[in-house]
């Protein structure tokens, strides 16, 4: 790596040091917030507990840090601006409703054996049941995907794809209620336009760089 680039690669993780700060809140609010409301619909209750998809639940982690160092090796410094600011509209208003408005999740009995089920146990005893909606699951993957689908749109039914088997697993696992799901995607959806007008405020007269289907 030439000292041009890594000046670009420290730059950058300026960037993502608060985004990731911002996120990781989620661990010291769910500690400290109490009362609130378990935002769940009638529809709700027709959801089963599926332990088996505690997997992809998981491993959504895995896909998140790719993620954070594909967008930091490989956007181009507008396109990561973008990232960046959709990022941190996503986490700090996630956190600001965490405390403002505190949801949990109320959960079933795991009554079940084998690894299925002590996976579930697993994820259940190192997590609480609060900060429900908006949920992080969600929004994080749907972030990702817009830009990922964004920059590779021929892959796009890939991505789509990862991120259908991320809401499944949140609802499978009783982990979220349908309007923590809703909130997630909706969230994320409009950070990207808001991250280009905030954008265009810090770089008056500049556009982001096109996708590379716009270049073929």
């Amino acid at each position: 790596m030439s000292s041009a680039g890594f000046s670009r690669f420290l730059r950058r993780l300026m960037w993502i040091i608060p985004i990731l700060a911002l996120e990781f809140s989620y661990f010291p609010i769910k500690q400290i917030v109490r009362g609130g409301i378990a935002p769940a619909l009638w529809l709700d209750a027709y959801i089963p507990l599926w332990p088996v998809w505690g997997v992809p639940y998981l491993l959504v982690f895995g896909w998140w840090t790719f993620g954070y160092f594909w967008a930091t090796l490989c956007l181009n410094d507008e396109n990561f601006r973008e990232f960046a600011l959709s990022g941190l509209i996503i986490f700090s208003l996630t956190a600001a409703t965490f405390i403002l408005f505190p949801t949990y999740v109320n959960r079933p009995e795991l009554t079940g054996v084998g690894f299925d089920w002590d996976l579930m146990r697993f994820i259940y005893g190192n997590d609480s049941v609060y900060n429900a909606l908006p949920s992080l699951h969600i929004s994080t993957t749907m972030w990702m995907t817009l830009h990922f689908v964004r920059q590779m749109p021929r892959k796009a039914w890939l991505f789509w794809g990862i991120f259908g088997i991320v809401v499944l697993s949140t609802l499978f696992t009783r982990q979220h209620y349908l309007l923590d799901v809703a909130a997630g995607g909706l969230l994320a959806w409009i950070s990207l336009p808001l991250a280009r007008w905030i954008n265009r405020l810090i770089l008056p007269g500049r556009q982001a760089a096109p996708s590379r289907a716009a270049l073929r």
